[in-house]
Formats: structure tokens, sequence, C-alpha cells
């Protein structure tokens, strides 16, 4: 595999990079990628990269969840538009609003797929997102890894 541009240089000299994982978030618009070593986890970010060794990944958790938070705002939303058009109120905001709410509703009824890692160290968990094919991979891959 060719050792990508950034992590060369933080690889020991019996390191070897076994396997990349292509992450992002819940649209896509998050670009993280994950480099598995023989030794740890390299997790970069933009410029950020961040290395975890596998032996401090205390637990790791597969989640798959909607928003329920988004779901009720955008039903709140919505019917506050109907509402509004019940007692006469007409306009580009009423329209607005019930589009928004229903945006909004769509976007909480959408899966998104994570892996949350405990990190020995790191005040929070470590989370990922992105497809479900790549983090099953990653997971299988760090439960193996830890072992």
């Amino acid at each position: 595999m060719i050792i990508p541009k950034g992590i060369e240089k933080y690889l020991l000299r019996d390191e070897i990079i076994e396997k990349e994982f292509r992450l992002g978030g819940r649209v896509g618009l998050t670009d993280y990628k994950a480099y598995a070593s023989n030794k740890r986890l390299f997790i970069k970010h933009g410029n950020t990269i961040r290395d975890v060794d596998y032996q401090h990944i205390s637990s790791i958790e597969l989640k798959s969840e909607r928003s329920p938070a988004a779901v009720i705002i955008g039903l709140l939303m919505m019917a506050g538009g109907v509402i509004a058009m019940y007692f006469g109120l007409w306009g580009w905001w009423v329209a607005a609003l019930i589009g928004l709410g229903a945006i909004l509703l769509a976007f909480g009824l959408i899966k998104t797929e994570s892996i949350e890692m405990t990190v020995v160290g790191l005040a929070l968990p470590l989370k990922l997102m992105g497809h479900r094919s790549q983090l099953d991979s990653l997971f299988r891959l760090v439960r193996e890894k830890r072992i």
C-alpha cells in the first residue's frame, strides 16, 4: 500500500500501513480518513493527525441512530406554519417555515452510522462517522488489534 502523505513521518521503522478507511459526516461534508498500521490507528482530518495505540482503546461501539431532536423541531416548525395558515397568515415566511421544517424532519429520520471509541487519555470518546461498510471493517480491525 502507498504510504499516505503526511503520515509517513510518524511511522516507526517496522510499522506499515495495512488499510485505509474513508469516513465522512452525515451528508459527507466532513472528510476523515483513518489509516490502520500494524501498531496504531491514525485519524486524519485536514491537516490534523491523531494517532491512537490500539492498546489504549478501552472500548469501541458501532452505532446507528437517528436525531429525535431534529424530528421534533421539524414537526414543530411545520405545525407552526400550518397553524399560521389556519389563522389566515400567509407569506413567504410561512412557506419557509414549513419547508425548513420538512427538511429538518427528513434529516432527523436519516440514520447516522458511527463508531465511538473510548481512548485512554482523551476526555471525550472519539466519534467517527461514515458508511456502514467502512465502519464495519474498521470495527473488526480495531477489535482484532486490541486482542
